[in-house]
């Protein structure tokens, strides 16, 4: 007598069928067949996670099949994750189900599934949504970040405290630290290389390294202590991921993992209260500030020290004053 498979393993089955590793999303469009896959490691590993946060709810209910899966469930999933969540979170938790219901009505086709999730209001739900009651993702200076990598170091066995580090000098998002290659670093590269810089060398960031938009860049090096501090990261080695998970040799640790040490540090550290709701970006915020400073040095006006920020953050050149505001406090 074969077993059922759990709810979760049910979730897994369905995302690693529609995952379409190298297919085309522009042919998809054409198709109208975008609904029905998923297209990126990014995004595949965004729906795993609400995938599993549903399952989890979805067994506390006794619901042990998908097509069991009824509009109450749902609503009752989104009610709980409000409590927490802020609206922005909230909007993105609601296209998840939405998405995992496509999902399953394809796989599963003769299940006849039906979630309700077209009847969700999510202007509803970003109503409700917790708000936060501090400021997100304030920004962390070095001394204060150094402390966090310090501390994940001494009481944890990961090295994800290298991500702090690394971030600190690269300015990179948390995915992006999380899949940092330390072939990809150019700490000599040949003279008259445009994205040196600096001239301490840069780090290359590829297509397919987790950047946002996957758009690659060139991260120039600020200067020769953060030289020295990566060359050190890098341990002498020359290739593979800078930050490897310990318990899987040769792959990446996760953003998730890398964020919930730094949250857990700052904890330890007595810091949390005064920066509760940081993770990684906020050392991110502090890097723009000081490229910004930089380029202003350099004799470059508003306009041109902003551009250049935004250039290393990733960013499109004249993005909103708000979005400057939020990465750039000090715009002398």
């Amino acid at each position: 007598m074969s077993r059922t498979r759990s709810i979760r393993r049910q979730m897994d089955h369905m995302l690693r069928e529609a995952h379409q590793r190298g297919g085309s999303k522009r042919s998809a469009k054409f198709d109208n067949q975008m609904a029905n896959h998923i297209y990126g490691d990014k995004h595949f590993e965004a729906l795993e996670d609400a995938a599993h946060r549903l399952a989890a709810f979805l067994e506390t209910k006794g619901v042990k099949m998908l097509y069991q899966v009824k509009a109450e469930h749902i609503k009752g999933y989104l009610d709980m994750r409000a409590k927490t969540c802020g609206p922005e979170s909230m909007k993105k938790e609601i296209s998840y189900v939405r998405k995992l219901e496509s999902l399953a009505q394809f796989v599963y086709k003769r299940s006849n599934i039906d979630w309700g999730t077209k009847e969700i209001k999510s202007a509803a739900y970003e109503e409700k949504a917790a708000k936060p009651k501090f400021e997100k993702n304030r920004v962390i200076d070095r001394d204060t970040a150094t402390k966090i990598a310090e501390n994940i170091k001494k009481f944890t066995k990961t090295n994800t405290w290298k991500a702090v580090l690394a971030s600190q000098c690269l300015g990179t998002r948390v995915d992006e630290c999380s899949r940092v290659r330390i072939e990809k670093f150019q700490f000599r590269p040949e003279k008259g290389d445009a994205c040196n810089i600096y001239g301490f060398g840069y780090y290359k960031l590829p297509k397919g390294g987790h950047a946002k938009g996957d758009r690659a860049r060139g991260i120039p090096i600020h200067s020769k202590e953060d030289r020295e501090l990566l060359q050190t990261l890098c341990s002498g080695r020359t290739s593979g991921y800078l930050i490897e998970n310990m318990r899987k040799p040769g792959e990446p640790v996760s953003a998730e993992a890398i964020n919930k040490q730094f949250r857990d540090a700052l904890k330890r550290l007595g810091l949390y209260e005064e920066y509760k709701g940081n993770a990684l970006h906020a050392v991110r915020k502090n890097f723009a500030q000081e490229v910004y400073d930089l380029e202003k040095g350099k004799g470059k006006n508003k306009r041109e020290a902003m551009d250049a920020t935004q250039n290393q953050l990733g960013h499109g050149k004249g993005r909103n004053q708000r979005l400057q505001d939020t990465y750039i406090h000090n715009q002398w």
